[in-house]
């Protein structure tokens, strides 16, 4: 929040202050921050304990319209989360865990998908939610989904061919 702030992420006021000088009268008002509430639960209806999950909101970076963290909560015991202290707007949630399993058999593994608000895969199936001045919005509830995974194998070599030990390695999906 700025002094003279009219709306959010509108820009505030300057206050010229000059040597010796009193100001007075400048007050302002905090409005209370957001909040996005609700429950994570597996495919089978059961409470998800320890899920992050992000309330997203689209910001322009380098020109391109894509979606950014604004803040993050792990859901507890009873799969609840809470995101406190939001500014207005509009926010996607996302939850994700780290959770795998093999099949019976161990020929395939799982993983729980990173899940977008209303259980969907994808952001473009994803929905969205507007957030007033202070408003505690709940019942957010969705189930996470799973997905089948695979396993990656491989050496990591130099320029000359030889395997390059202890290096670690990311990989990441890239659009």
């Amino acid at each position: 929040i700025q002094y003279g702030q009219r709306r959010p992420r509108e820009a505030g006021r300057t206050i010229e202050v000059r040597a010796g000088q009193v100001v007075q009268g400048i007050d302002m008002a905090l409005p209370r921050g957001g909040v996005l509430a609700g429950v994570v639960s597996d495919e089978a209806n059961d409470l998800y304990l320890g899920v992050r999950v992000e309330a997203l909101e689209f910001r322009y970076l380098r020109g391109r319209r894509v979606l950014v963290q604004a803040a993050s909560a792990t859901t507890n015991d009873l799969g609840q989360f809470r995101i406190a202290g939001l500014q207005p707007g509009t926010y996607v949630l996302r939850a994700s865990a780290t959770d795998t399993w093999d099949s019976d058999d161990g020929k395939m593994s799982f993983a729980y998908a990173t899940t977008y608000y209303p259980g969907v895969t994808g952001t473009e199936q994803a929905q969205s939610v507007n957030l007033n001045v202070g408003q505690d919005l709940t019942g957010l509830d969705f189930a996470m989904r799973p997905a089948r995974t695979a396993r990656v194998h491989g050496v990591m070599q130099n320029e000359a061919g030889e395997a390059v030990p202890s290096q670690a390695i990311s990989i990441s999906y890239a659009l």
